[in-house]
């Protein structure tokens, strides 16, 4: 069985016939009082093998729950100019202590692994690299054309550039 913790209802197609995954709404808004207190209760409550989270793992950990933790990047600490100092202070603590606390540790790239190493005295072998999954779906043939005349009858745009990013200095969308 698979649980995922949400603020809000979901409803996603992929998951609506499956009976073996659930989702649990949390109670609180505030994220630290979710990391602090929720999520630690549900996962005695529900007496959890394995909780996965991305960046930071919760302050209290259960002894009988592996806890894996995804740390994307540490771009906040190799390129300072672009976050506040407060952001890089509290996530700087936090991201090490959650690295050097939770039982499995990924991360997406050699890139990633190779910062993380460096900047939390982590030994490299005790880091995995699982690299984001793409759908099949997008490596599927398609007619350039056709796809290309449907975004104009759909959005009425002819000439785009489509960015999925956030809106960041860093990110240099200008």
């Amino acid at each position: 069985d698979f649980y995922f913790g949400c603020i809000e209802q979901v409803e996603l197609e992929e998951f609506k016939s499956l009976e073996n995954v659930h989702f649990i709404l949390y109670e609180d808004l505030s994220r630290v009082n979710r990391m602090l207190y929720e999520i630690p209760k549900l996962i005695e409550q529900y007496s959890f093998d394995f909780a996965h989270f991305q960046y930071v793992i919760p302050l209290k950990k259960y002894k009988k729950c592996v806890y894996i933790n995804t740390i994307h990047d540490v771009l906040f600490i190799d390129y300072p100019q672009y976050f506040p100092f407060k952001y890089r202070l509290v996530r700087k603590l936090l991201f090490k202590r959650s690295a050097n606390t939770c039982d499995i540790l990924l991360t997406v790239s050699e890139y990633s692994k190779n910062a993380i190493t460096n900047h939390f005295g982590i030994e490299r072998d005790k880091i995995k690299v699982l690299s984001n999954g793409i759908s099949d779906r997008y490596f599927l043939a398609y007619n350039r054309s056709e796809v290309r005349s449907q975004v104009k009858r759909e959005f009425g745009i002819e000439n785009y550039f489509l960015m999925v990013s956030r809106i960041e200095p860093r990110k240099n969308q200008a």
